[in-house]
């Protein structure tokens, strides 16, 4: 076949992934609904239903935070707030990786059955990603009160952070949901990778602690996409750093992924 035919082919994908993810976005209502409704599957039967997310994070930081402020040396003024914000930080963060790799493959049912936009999906997980978010803020809140934490301009910024983590989070959920709904034990594998990750970035301990071996922070980008949220949470102004790497990240995210969407997109009912 003439090459013409193959740029010819490539074309036609790239316009139906654009208008894939230009389609989903205007099907704001179902992936809304989607989302509230996989929320509430999970806690089908549960006394406390979604409030089992907020009640799971308290719990959490009510034990690690008064051990590991004893561990690390730091008084509960200054540990306990900062392993909150890191922590909600971090699990919004996180969601993206570990559902990324089923956004697929859970929705497997509504993939086969309508002819929906795969991108849907993709915002559904968004979507329900910033509720869960939510939930976590309000053991933030109380936290925030209880310690005194002040609430500055700065605090603002948590409002593009945000928007730059969600947008982070639609390209690795677009390129794990294509390579583990293709090959499944990745899935397995995204897990272990989390848990490492989650150990060797300051979200438990502060970044402070490493003075002789700062490059295991710098050159680690999950530590400047967790500062971009978890800085304006206390009330201080993210590095200008993070916010060019977690820029950067998007930019090249994007890049990668888009290709890729596009030559693949069309599989992905074949394979689930």
């Amino acid at each position: 076949m003439s090459t013409a035919y193959f740029q010819h082919s490539g074309h036609i994908r790239h316009d139906q992934a654009l208008t894939d993810m230009k389609t989903g976005l205007l099907h704001w209502r179902l992936w809304q609904t989607l989302a509230y409704r996989d929320l509430r599957r999970s806690y089908y039967g549960s006394f406390f239903g979604p409030l089992w997310i907020t009640l799971s994070l308290g719990i959490f930081i009510l034990i690690v935070g008064g051990m590991y402020s004893l561990v690390f040396s730091m008084s509960l003024q200054d540990y306990i707030p900062f392993l909150c914000s890191g922590l909600v930080s971090w699990r919004f963060i996180s969601q993206f990786i570990t559902e990324g790799g089923t956004v697929f493959l859970s929705s497997g049912g509504f993939i086969k059955g309508f002819s929906l936009p795969l991108s849907v999906f993709l915002y559904k997980t968004v979507f329900k990603s910033l509720i869960t978010f939510l939930h976590y803020l309000i053991v933030y809140a109380i936290v925030a009160f209880i310690f005194s934490v002040p609430f500055t301009v700065y605090s603002l910024l948590l409002i593009p952070g945000l928007i730059i983590v969600s947008l982070n989070g639609l390209w690795v959920m677009a390129l794990l949901g294509i390579l583990c709904t293709r090959y499944r034990d990745l899935q397995q594998l995204l897990s272990s990778a989390v848990v490492l990750v989650f150990f060797i970035t300051p979200v438990l301990w502060p970044d402070s602690m490493i003075q002789q071996y700062r490059e295991v922070v710098t050159y680690n980008p999950f530590y400047h996409v967790v500062e971009i949220v978890r800085a304006p949470l206390l009330g201080k102004k993210p590095d200008e750093l993070s916010w060019l790497v977690s820029l950067g990240i998007v930019f090249m995210g994007f890049i990668l992924t888009y290709p890729l969407f596009a030559k693949f997109r069309s599989r992905i009912v074949f394979w689930i």
